[in-house]
């Protein structure tokens, strides 16, 4: 029986070697390039992402600068337009002072219990106003001009000499913001229609807040 065993000639057996460890290497290549292509399409992703934060963050900061710029003197006015907690004192001293400026006797004040909300709360003031029709009016207009602010739900005039005026007023409030953006959320500038409305409420008439400065530690006189 013959031998039918391949017999390659040495020729050919000194140049499979070097052969084999090409196709080796050329495989072992191609893969490495295969994965080189594939980090460098993914770093270039993540550079195009950093170079896109950065651009979000840099509109962020010109946007904050421009509003630190134009509101940050009156962002203590804003807050008190529609305020964190129950502005009910508040709203009681705006109203008697407002009144008491333009030479109005105010009595018969009652406070509701107003509208709890996750969202935005109410409080309901009723009051009475006595004094010139002239002055009674004025004080009605100012009332949109306070802060908090005050809307004036019913009214009710009647004259003998003097007017008197029975008032039905609502005030607002409700919690702050908690839940800020991302600093990668792109910034939203604001609109028309929300630069007056932030306008109109930085305009108001904030309360006025009376400040006692401690004294120091004095000595007594005694009277003895």
């Amino acid at each position: 029986m013959k031998n039918n065993k391949l017999v390659l000639p040495p020729d050919i057996k000194v140049l499979l070697v070097p052969f084999l460890s090409l196709a080796v290497l050329f495989f072992v290549a191609s893969f490495g390039i295969r994965i080189g292509f594939s980090e460098i399409a993914k770093q270039k992703e993540e550079i195009a992402t950093v170079k896109k934060e950065i651009t979000v963050l840099s509109d962020k900061e010109k946007l904050l600068k421009q509003v630190q710029s134009d509101y940050s003197q009156k962002i203590e006015t804003f807050s008190q337009a529609i305020p964190e907690k129950n502005p009910v004192l508040a709203v009681l001293s705006q109203v008697k002072l407002s009144a008491q400026n333009k030479g109005l006797f105010v009595q018969k004040i009652k406070v509701g219990g107003g509208v709890p909300s996750k969202d935005l709360s109410t409080v309901d003031i009723s009051l009475e106003i006595t004094g010139p029709i002239t002055g009674t009016i004025e004080y009605i207009d100012s009332l949109g001009k306070l802060a908090p602010i005050v809307t004036v739900q019913k009214i009710k005039l009647s004259q003998s000499g003097v007017t008197t005026a029975s008032l039905n007023l609502r005030s607002y409030f409700a919690p702050f913001p908690t839940k800020l953006p991302t600093l990668t959320e792109p910034a939203k500038n604001l609109t028309a229609d929300e630069k007056k409305i932030i306008e109109k409420m930085i305009s108001l008439t904030p309360p006025l807040f009376l400040e006692l400065v401690p004294t120091g530690i004095t000595n007594r006189v005694d009277p003895f």
